[in-house]
C-alpha cells in the first residue's frame, strides 16, 4: 500500500490566510514586541527639544492582516515602531532592538 498526495493550492492558500494563521503569527510578534519593549533604551539625559523620554519604548505594536508575505499569499504580522526617531535608535551599532528581539525569539529551541 502507498500514500499518495495531491495538494490543494486554493486549499493551502486558504489556510495561509485564516484567522487561526493570523492569530499565531500575532502571538510570535506580541513576543517579539515584548522583548522589543524590554530592551528599548530611554533617554536619560538632560532635557533636550523635541526629545520625549520614554516615547520610543512606548511606540511598540502589532499588526496583523491577511495577504501578506513577498507573494501576498499568507498572514501576517508586523512589528511597528512609529515613534519619530525609531531609525535612529534602530540603526546605529550600539542598538538593534527588533533585529535582537527577533534573534533571541529565533535562538529558542
Amino acid at each position: 500500500m502507498t500514500a499518495s498526495f495531491k495538494a490543494s493550492y486554493a486549499g493551502i492558500r486558504q489556510l495561509m490566510n485564516s484567522l487561526e494563521m493570523q492569530k499565531v503569527m500575532g502571538k510570535v510578534a506580541e513576543e517579539v514586541m515584548a522583548r522589543a519593549v524590554s530592551a528599548a533604551p530611554v533617554y536619560e539625559g538632560p532635557p533636550k527639544a523635541g526629545v520625549v523620554p520614554g516615547e520610543y519604548k512606548a511606540a511598540f505594536h502589532v499588526e496583523t492582516h491577511a495577504n501578506g508575505g513577498i507573494h501576498h499569499d499568507r498572514a501576517e504580522a508586523l512589528v511597528i515602531n512609529d515613534s519619530p526617531h525609531s531609525v535612529l535608535v534602530e540603526l546605529p551599532d550600539e542598538f538593534h532592538v527588533l533585529r535582537d528581539a527577533v534573534d533571541e525569539l529565533k535562538a529558542l529551541p
